[in-house]
């Protein structure tokens, strides 16, 4: 006796086997790759939410070649673990040389992390921002120059953030910049700040937000033969008590060869746009650019989305995309709070996501913006942080990549509105008068606040390009879907075969790294562009490249800092589709 297996069946099945179609993301695990690094936050009565504000804010990823060997290395930094560098040994596998490079630096919390040149002797070194808890001492920044290779071919690093002037001790620092702003040929600094305490916002709000706070306002530093000089108030930076600054990008806005920079604003106090003057000072444009902007304004990206050959701005803030977790995360708007805040000077800022597209300039000069998030479809990606533009496809378009999560849900409506609630049903059940269980719920110690707040795992966002100012969610489709708590992230062409990977930091959860597999599935044609700039500007930071084809142009800007304290390697990527290159140039 036998059974006989029907051939349209066996049909069916090889079929269904053929249309598992490949992703555009690979994952690529620990063991394949050598990258092991995990930010774990632990929690405890003494350094938690309610102690610290940006406790579940995340760490930072920085990409770039720190031994000139042609392959993008990667460096992490750990909120309460030491940052690591992994050199990058070809065919995506790379090596801990944390150690031998000296760059785990001390037991402090580090935030934004950033590769440059400092010194133009043609080695990336490492400056590393620190924020969280500490003395003042604790929190100065670190600077790691780059001394180069000893005998086993690792680079060596030596501390030297004072002596160049950038240890900026005491300050609470989410992020740097590094540009020339004033086109003497060497780097200047951007130093992006944040508050650790509330002010009112409403109380004497002019000289509050005129008064410069020593730890928590933004600095400008200018780079005088070698040393920096702190010269905030003189270049026109705002700086007060108010400020809780998440993301920095540096671009030339209005298009006048000189570079401009855009920072964003948790909470209140409004995001600043700084039209660069030219004669070595700033001024703020935000509220004459931009028609509106995001609430809870935290990563963001500038970059020539649309291949107009004008940069476009994009913010992040925490709008999900669903409707239960709208409500409870964010509950009704506050109308009367936000009329407040328009008549008291911080403008018109709404809770979503904002795409600011460039539409060039007004008669007076000044860059003007149309803001069409909603209309692109990117407005709504839940608790986002960074915020990434690149051809992750290589069809022409610069698609768009955000991440998401924080580690414990702190805005929950029910836990909000039932934390008492609950605390006192339980001092019930433990057997309380109602008189002390009353008490026990309203004096109930924070920490134990902590371990009830909940905790959800989101997904990513990416969205493709879709070439007419929309984007498709391609999240599920391109394998970038994974439920997860990630914070900043990178892209770099880590195995140069011509399509940009990623690398995710997570809290409590290893690095997750994407290889691209688009040379596999489509071969569209590209071009990578590498500058080398003048002795004090070794990779061209501030330069313009433009590649011409018959598909028209697309333009990239020489400006690592992007997304959420992180930054991209200094190699530009520019994906062509079928078509071949007309002709490219660089404008410094």
């Amino acid at each position: 006796m036998f059974f006989r297996f029907p051939v349209c069946l066996l049909f069916l099945f090889g079929l269904f086997a053929c249309r598992q179609e490949k992703k555009l993301f690979e994952k690529l695990l620990p063991g394949e790759t050598g990258i092991d690094f995990t930010n774990n936050i632990t929690e405890s009565k003494e350094h938690n939410v309610f102690t610290y504000q940006y406790y579940y804010n995340g760490n930072g990823v920085a990409v770039g070649d720190v031994n000139n060997d042609g392959l993008a290395d990667i460096f992490f930094t750990g909120n309460q673990t030491p940052s690591k560098l992994y050199l990058n040994k070809g065919k995506l596998k790379f090596e801990d040389a944390t150690a031998k490079a000296g760059v785990a630096g001390k037991d402090a919390w580090r935030t934004g992390a950033n590769m440059v040149d400092i010194n133009g002797d043609g080695l990336l070194d490492i400056y590393v921002c620190y924020s969280g808890f500490g003395s003042d001492q604790d929190r100065a920044n670190q600077l790691f120059i780059n001394k180069g290779k000893d005998k086993d071919g690792t680079p060596v690093f030596t501390e030297q953030a004072a002596a160049y002037g950038v240890d900026a001790v005491g300050t609470y620092t989410s992020q740097s910049a590094f540009f020339d702003y004033d086109h003497d040929g060497d780097l200047d600094m951007f130093l992006l700040n944040h508050a650790n305490e509330f002010y009112s916002p409403f109380f004497n709000t002019n000289h509050l937000r005129n008064l410069r706070h020593p730890k928590y306002g933004n600095r400008f530093y200018r780079n005088d033969n070698g040393h920096f000089k702190d010269i905030s108030t003189e270049a026109g930076i705002y700086g007060s008590g108010l400020n809780f600054g998440l993301g920095i990008s540096v671009s030339d806005l209005n298009n006048d060869g000189w570079p401009d920079v855009f920072v964003t604003n948790d909470f209140h106090e409004q995001d600043f746009c700084y039209l660069n003057n030219r004669d070595g000072t700033f001024k703020e444009v935000s509220q004459k650019v931009f028609g509106h902007i995001s609430r809870n304004s935290m990563g963001t990206d500038i970059a020539d989305f649309n291949n107009d050959l004008l940069t476009d701005v994009m913010t992040l803030d925490m709008l999900p995309e669903g409707n239960y977790r709208q409500k409870i995360l964010q509950g009704p708007d506050e109308y009367d709070k936000y009329n407040l805040m328009v008549s008291s000077g911080y403008g018109h800022q709404n809770n979503r996501n904002m795409l600011q597209l460039n539409e060039g300039l007004t008669p007076e000069g000044l860059p003007i913006f149309s803001e069409i998030g909603q209309l692109s479809g990117v407005s709504n990606t839940d608790w986002s942080w960074a915020a990434l533009f690149a051809d992750f496809d290589n069809d022409g378009q610069k698609d768009l990549f955000v991440t998401n999560g924080y580690l414990r849900e702190s805005t929950n409506m029910d836990f909000v509105k039932y934390q008492v609630a609950e605390a006192y049903n339980d001092a019930i059940k433990k057997g309380l008068d109602v008189s002390t269980a009353e008490s026990y719920a309203r004096n109930m110690p924070l920490y134990d606040l902590v371990k009830k707040m909940p905790s959800s795992k989101i997904s990513n966002y990416i969205f493709k390009n879709k070439g007419d100012l929309t984007f498709s969610n391609k999240t599920a489709e391109w394998g970038l879907d994974e439920p997860g708590v990630s914070s900043g992230a990178a892209y770099a062409d880590l195995d140069n075969d011509g399509d940009l990977d990623l690398i995710v930091c997570n809290n409590n959860e290893p690095v997750w790294f994407y290889k691209n597999t688009e040379n596999d599935l489509s071969h569209n044609n590209f071009i990578k562009v590498k500058l080398t700039g003048n002795k004090q500007n070794s990779f061209a930071l501030g330069a313009k490249v433009i590649v011409t084809t018959q598909a028209g142009s697309q333009m990239q800007e020489m400006s690592p800092v992007r997304g959420y304290q992180s930054s991209v390697d200094y190699v530009l990527n520019f994906g062509l589709g079928k078509q071949e290159s007309g002709s490219y140039w660089y404008l410094l």
